[in-house]
């Protein structure tokens, strides 16, 4: 029986030899997927995705927007109350 199993007499039972190496063919297959995703995300190779970059830059831009709008609103309240605004407004 077991001759019949393992032609190759190895040890091994062929046909666990076959799934192991479509196993490996299937790892490989991923891998290198695997591999074209992540040099579609980060086309500029600095190992962070450009999407993720842009979104950065849109919110550190937003944020010195909202802190301008806030230096702006306090100051004009400021004026509103009749007191002189800070210095480094």
């Amino acid at each position: 029986m077991k001759a019949k199993l393992d032609k190759d007499g190895d040890g091994v039972p062929d046909a666990v030899e076959s799934v192991m190496a479509k196993a490996r063919e299937a790892a490989a297959a991923a891998k290198a997927k695997l591999s074209d995703l992540k040099a579609s995300l980060d086309k500029d190779g600095d190992g962070m995705p450009d999407a993720l970059e842009k979104l950065g830059e849109q919110t550190r831009h937003a944020i010195e927007q909202a802190k301008a709008k806030a230096a702006e609103m306090a100051k004009a309240a400021q004026e509103k109350l009749g007191k002189k605004p800070p210095e480094n407004a």
